[in-house]
C-alpha cells in the first residue's frame, strides 16, 4: 500500500489488513498516535517518516516479519522500547524526533545493519550490535564512557553531539582557584578534551576538568569543550 508523498493529513487508520507485506506513508501531514497494526502480522515494512505523528514509539511486538522500519522526523517521544521480538529487522530509521533515555539491549536484532537515530536526546551505554553494523547517532547525548567497550566492527557516525553541560555564567575574582569539572567520564583514562575560548583553540587537557589555579584577567571569556 503506497501513500507517500500526498497531502494526506489527520490520524492515522489502525489498517486490519492481515495480507499487507508494505505501508509506505512517509511525506504527509499525518498526526496523533502512531498504530500498533497488531493485526498486519505479515507487514515487512513501515515507512511512516517525514510526518506529524506525536506520543511514545509505538509498541509493534506483533509485526515480528518487519525487516525495515522508519519513523524518522516525527515527533514522538520517550524511550524507544525492547525490539528483540522483531528479531527480522535489518534497517530501523529514528533519526529527528524528540526520544530520550537509553538505548534498549538489542542483542535478538542479529540481523540488523543500520540503526540511525540521530538528532535526538539520547544517553547512555551503546548495546552491543552485530558484526558489520552502521550506527549513526550524532546530536544527541553521549559521552566518551558511552561506548565502552568499543566495537571495533560496527560502523559509527557520532559527531558532533548536543551540548550535556549548560550555559553557565561564574563570576569568579581573580587570583582565586577555579575549575570547571564536566562531571563526565572521570572512570576513563586516555581521553582527550579540546577547550576553546573565545571560538579559538585554546588549551587540551587530559582530565574532565578545565582547572585555574589561580585565574587571572586574560582567563576571562567565553569556554566550549569538544
Amino acid at each position: 500500500l503506497y501513500l507517500q508523498y500526498n497531502l494526506l493529513s489527520d490520524t492515522f487508520p489502525n489498517f486490519n489488513l492481515s495480507g499487507l507485506g508494505s505501508l509506505i506513508a512517509n511525506n504527509n501531514y499525518f498526526s496523533g498516535n502512531i498504530p500498533d497494526f497488531k493485526k498486519c502480522t505479515f507487514l515487512g515494512t513501515l515507512h511512516l517518516h517525514n510526518n506529524y505523528f506525536t506520543g511514545e514509539f509505538p509498541n509493534l511486538d506483533s509485526l515480528t516479519r518487519l525487516i525495515n522500519l522508519s519513523l524518522r522526523n516525527n515527533q514522538l517521544t520517550g524511550n524507544i522500547p525492547d525490539l528483540n521480538k522483531l528479531n527480522r529487522l535489518n534497517q530501523i530509521w529514528l533519526g529527528k524526533n524528540n526520544l530520550v533515555g537509553n538505548l534498549p539491549n538489542l542483542s535478538g536484532l542479529t540481523n540488523l545493519e543500520l540503526l540511525e537515530f540521530r538528532d535526538n536526546k539520547l544517553s547512555g551505554r551503546i548495546p552491543m550490535l552485530a558484526p558489520g553494523a552502521t550506527l549513526i547517532m550524532d546530536y544527541n547525548q553521549f559521552t566518551f564512557s558511552d561506548f565502552l567497550p568499543f566495537q571495533p566492527s560496527v560502523n559509527y557516525k557520532y559527531a558532533p553531539q548536543k551540548s550535556f553541560y549548560p550555559d553557565t555564567a561564574f563570576n569568579i575574582e581573580v587570583g582565586s582557584n577555579f575549575e570547571i569539572d564536566l562531571k563526565i567520564d572521570s572512570s576513563n583514562s586516555g581521553n582527550v578534551y579540546h577547550w576553546i575560548k573565545d571560538n579559538q583553540t585554546w588549551r587540551t587537557e587530559r582530565i574532565n576538568k578545565l582547572i585555574f589555579n589561580p585565574i587571572n584577567s586574560n582567563d576571562y571569556g567565553r569556554y566550549t569543550v569538544t
